[in-house]
């Protein structure tokens, strides 16, 4: 029985793998090319989505507990929900990062590169 739990945890650290990289997307989408200076709100909305991250994950293993009905939560389980996590992100995130790279350029490319809300001053 102690298998089906481990296949469980990494089948639920394969999905906060999918989330993480939806939550990192939402990311890159509030901080754009601002690499070393980001806006204290700004970090304030990271802060809060890497708390929510962390939060899903906990809400994920104690709801997958109780519907599956685990006898304790055990250390096998927590070391196969990193397993899945880090099997999703050797995996299935590079095929995923190549697709939304591609997607990413097109748009860039379609829409000349250039931010529409900055002007050059003469």
């Amino acid at each position: 029985m102690a298998y089906i739990y481990l296949l469980i945890c990494l089948v639920l650290g394969a999905v906060s793998g999918i989330i993480y990289d939806l939550l990192f997307l939402i990311r890159r989408l509030i901080c754009r090319n601002e690499r070393n200076k980001i806006a204290l709100y700004k970090r304030g909305i990271i802060f809060l989505l890497d708390i929510g991250y962390f939060a899903f994950c906990i809400f994920l293993l104690i709801f997958a507990g109780v519907k599956f009905n685990f006898p304790n939560f055990r250390a096998y389980m927590f070391i196969g929900f990193f397993i899945g996590f880090l099997l999703y992100f050797k995996s299935l995130h590079l095929i995923l990062a190549i697709f939304i790279t591609k997607v990413y350029n097109k748009v860039i490319k379609k829409g000349g590169g250039k931010c529409p809300n900055k002007r050059k001053i003469a």
